[in-house]
């Protein structure tokens, strides 16, 4: 047990820290988040469907305030929530790391398509008749029966 027991605005922040760390998709793929909210309540945890939203909402506060003061689960919670805040401090836009090549179109490509479009617009503008349907001048042979 720890010496002295958690204060309300300590309490308050670690309720905070993993109520905005369950309704991130970060904890998905960190084990160590995974374990804090197995830890948190295991039964919650396996018949909640790996939930971390609803293991919160399970948990009544009496049996948070009692986990919390066992000194491994909180020194794994507040290094958790530090790896997490830290996560969300950090500046990860693709678009400064990986620039898109900038598009040119040459004037031979622009000529092309627009051949491409005469071509198409010619077609589509010919009386187009499906070979099974048009029309013989003469009528086909009748059928003879032996």
């Amino acid at each position: 047990m720890r010496e002295k027991p958690l204060t309300s605005e300590e309490l308050t922040e670690l309720t905070a820290g993993l109520n905005k760390l369950a309704r991130n998709l970060w904890w998905t793929w960190d084990q160590g988040a995974q374990e804090i909210f197995q830890e948190l309540s295991p039964r919650a945890w396996q018949n909640l469907y790996h939930n971390a939203v609803a293991v919160l909402h399970e948990v009544s506060e009496p049996e948070f305030r009692v986990r919390l003061e066992e000194p491994d689960f909180l020194v794994n919670v507040r290094k958790v929530l530090g790896a997490f805040n830290a996560y969300l401090e950090e500046s990860r836009e693709w678009g400064p790391l990986f620039p898109a090549p900038a598009r040119r179109r040459s004037q031979s490509s622009a000529a092309a398509r627009q051949k491409r479009t005469l071509r198409s617009l010619r077609v589509c503008s010919e009386k187009w008749e499906p070979r099974s349907h048009r029309i013989s001048a003469a009528p086909p042979a009748p059928i003879r029966r032996a």
